[in-house]
């Protein structure tokens, strides 16, 4: 379902996973376009309510959040930004996963970079 239908959906201004959800597609998309400002926008704007809904329990939505916008921040040259969300990413993950899976390697990785 489209951003715009779940607005309809659920209401313009509602809280809802798949309203986040489609927040965080339409910013890959950005991203993917190579428009970072954009991509910057949808990706906050799901990170900020993917945290409403699930508050400061451990996520998977929210690690996935996070782990965009360190990649947004790193194509944009914000070093500092980029680490940090990856490092809350990495933290959330190995919380999730445990160890090293792949995944949680994933995340080490940029975290690093």
């Amino acid at each position: 379902m489209s951003l715009k239908v779940r607005r309809e959906t659920y209401g313009k201004d509602a809280v809802h996973e798949e309203i986040a959800t489609s927040l965080h597609a339409v910013g890959s998309v950005h991203y993917r376009l190579l428009d970072y400002e954009t991509a910057r926008l949808y990706h906050e704007t799901a990170l900020n309510m993917r945290k409403r809904l699930f508050g400061d329990s451990i996520h998977s939505d929210i690690a996935t959040s996070l782990y965009a916008m360190g990649l947004v921040c790193n194509s944009e040259g914000d070093t500092t930004g980029a680490r940090m969300y990856h490092e809350q990413s990495l933290a959330m993950k190995r919380d999730l996963h445990g160890g090293l899976d792949a995944v949680v390697g994933l995340s080490l990785k940029h975290a690093c970079t």
